[in-house]
């Protein structure tokens, strides 16, 4: 039994931030049932499809372990259906801009009117409220206009982003922890909310963490790119005989640590301070790579870390995937296709007493139609092929 079993969360979104909160909170227990329009939804076919099944290697992962039904919401009769099934729900997790959701009737306000108990979690791209609050964004947009790719990149590159979407999910994220925090809110009150998330939202944070706002205001510093150094200390990607490594000399008793490594003790009191080190970061990765370029990676490696320098070494894809400590971690579950077995993502989130867990595969256009409409609203078979006709579901 999961930690959330009993909740029920009727999932309207699409492409990947939405999603993977559906999935968390589904690997959790919840029992999540994505509502995709007759047909099927477009984020099925962004990417090389699986062979055999029809939806893309981006769905599958952030798809499994929900329940499928389809519906149209812009009808009258779908809309009336929908409104049922919010009865007897817990969540509503939809990424639909203001202005359309009042339009289909999903708003919170609405909502909960049908059902005062109703969670109605939204992550757009820049939330309910706001000049931009009609407005459509995916993650790379975010990263654009929060600055981040301002200082992401190397120097003599053009403004770079990010090519992992880091900014959607950590949307994802937030959501969930609003998700959780308004049911928890709900056990005490009785009442349920609005959870509000937005991408752009969610990437300022980003950087306002790392301090690039504060350090504007502050010394009128606006950054730039550095590649793969860090800001304020000396990290960095360093060559070895036979591939890389990424090593992080922070804080003086770690730095002093590396030098004895590398054998370069006796610059310790010229080297110390993060951000003396920061501004002599050139000449420092030239001493290291120094050391590196005569080491093959899992000699340097092993070096670092008798030492406790936190490093790790640079893996493609594939070697990833046969990394130990991610084998270990169940970081990437094999899920059965007709095509064979294919990774998607492990969840990240270990709870001891209430481990989450991936049971079912993604679910296919209207998979779970005749669960859901015949076993949880009770309605007949002839409703069901009736609604099939008129192109409700």
């Amino acid at each position: 039994m999961g930690v959330l079993d009993g909740i029920r969360v009727l999932d309207l979104t699409r492409f990947l931030a939405g999603p993977w909160c559906g999935a968390i909170l589904a690997d959790m227990g919840a029992e999540v049932i994505r509502i995709d329009r007759p047909g099927g939804e477009e984020d099925r076919k962004l990417g090389p499809l699986v062979p055999g099944e029809g939806d893309s290697v981006m769905f599958i992962n952030p798809g499994r372990n929900k329940k499928g039904i389809t519906l149209n919401l812009r009808s009258e009769k779908g809309k009336e259906i929908f409104r049922r099934l919010v009865r007897i729900s817990d969540v509503v997790l939809e990424n639909f801009p203001s202005g359309i959701k009042e339009e289909l009737g999903l708003d919170y306000e609405t909502l909960s009117k049908v059902n005062p108990r109703i969670i109605c979690a939204s992550v757009t791209g820049f939330g309910r409220r706001g000049p931009y609050s009609r407005k459509v964004a995916f993650d790379p947009v975010a990263q654009a206009m929060s600055g981040i790719m301002s200082y992401n990149g190397f120097p003599d590159n053009p403004p770079t982003r990010a090519s992992f979407p880091a900014i959607d999910v950590c949307a994802a994220l937030y959501t969930t922890i609003g998700i959780v925090l308004a049911l928890y809110h709900r056990e005490k009150t009785g009442e349920g909310q609005e959870v509000d998330i937005s991408l752009l939202d969610t990437a300022v944070a980003f950087v306002a963490n790392h301090g690039a706002p504060a350090a504007h205001i502050l010394f009128g510093e606006e950054r730039g790119r550095l590649g793969n150094y860090s800001w304020y200390n000396f990290s960095n990607l360093v060559r070895t005989k036979d591939g890389w490594i990424y090593l992080s000399g922070v804080s003086d008793p770690i730095f002093k640590r590396l030098l004895k490594v590398i054998g370069k003790e006796e610059l310790i009191d010229e080297l110390k301070g993060d951000m003396n080190r920061f501004e002599k970061r050139e000449m420092i990765n030239e001493m290291i790579e120094e050391w590196s370029k005569n080491k093959t990676t899992e000699e340097a490696l092993r070096e670092l870390e008798a030492s406790r320098i936190p490093c790790g070494k640079f893996n493609t894809i594939p070697e990833m995937m046969k990394d130990p400590q991610v084998m270990e971690r169940d970081m990437l579950v094999y899920v059965e296709y007709d095509a064979g077995k294919v990774p998607i993502s492990g969840n990240p989130v270990k709870l001891s007493k209430t481990p989450p867990e991936v049971k079912r595969r993604a679910p296919r256009v209207g998979e779970n139609n005749r669960e859901i409409y015949c076993g949880l609203l009770g309605m007949k078979e002839e409703e069901l092929d009736e609604l099939k006709r008129e192109g409700i579901i």
